[in-house]
């Protein structure tokens, strides 16, 4: 849906990841709104275990928009554990941990991630340190209350609408 790359920022001289949308979805109204409450949850939902944006942009014109957020060193969970099988007790107890307290935080926002996976867990190293950092918030929801008060939001997120990667989608969620 969205594709990321690596960029510098030239005013400030320091190195971000662009996350922008792919092909076609970017004339999709509801994709675009999608990718803009994504921006919001993100710059709403200050935490040091969930990514962060710097920056929402929307060129005018035919081009898409796009996030400037803190660019991350190291990998994705998947990925971790596809290379070296699963993680030891504390290192998988301890990054679980800090995913977890991000997940709390998005709650306390009153946003719902709906694809926590470990594609979108991603193991941040930082002057030889790892933590875990949530990426993906292309699936939020706000809870009911908040939503009503952001008709758009409750629009892209009615009831009987799938969001999220099956396998890993709670059963209340697949109702």
């Amino acid at each position: 849906m969205g594709v990321v790359y690596r960029a510098r920022d030239e005013q400030l001289g320091r190195q971000v990841a662009i996350k922008t949308i792919q092909g076609d979805r970017a004339n999709d109204r509801d994709f675009l709104n999608r990718f803009r409450r994504e921006a919001i949850a993100i710059s709403r939902i200050e935490h040091p275990h969930i990514v962060r944006l710097f920056e929402f942009v929307e060129p005018a014109g035919d081009q898409p928009p796009y996030m400037v957020m803190e660019l991350l060193t190291g990998q994705d969970l998947a990925s971790v554990i596809r290379k070296s099988g699963p993680l030891d007790i504390v290192r998988a107890v301890t990054r679980t941990l800090e995913a977890s307290v991000a997940i709390g935080e998005c709650h306390r926002y009153g946003y719902l991630h709906r694809d926590v996976k470990p594609n979108n867990i991603f193991l941040h190293v930082y002057n030889q340190v790892e933590t875990a950092k949530v990426l993906d918030f292309g699936a939020v929801k706000q809870d009911e209350a908040r939503s009503r008060q952001d008709q758009d939001t409750a629009e892209l997120t009615r009831k009987g609408m799938l969001l999220g990667t099956p396998y890993y989608m709670p059963p209340e969620q697949i109702d």
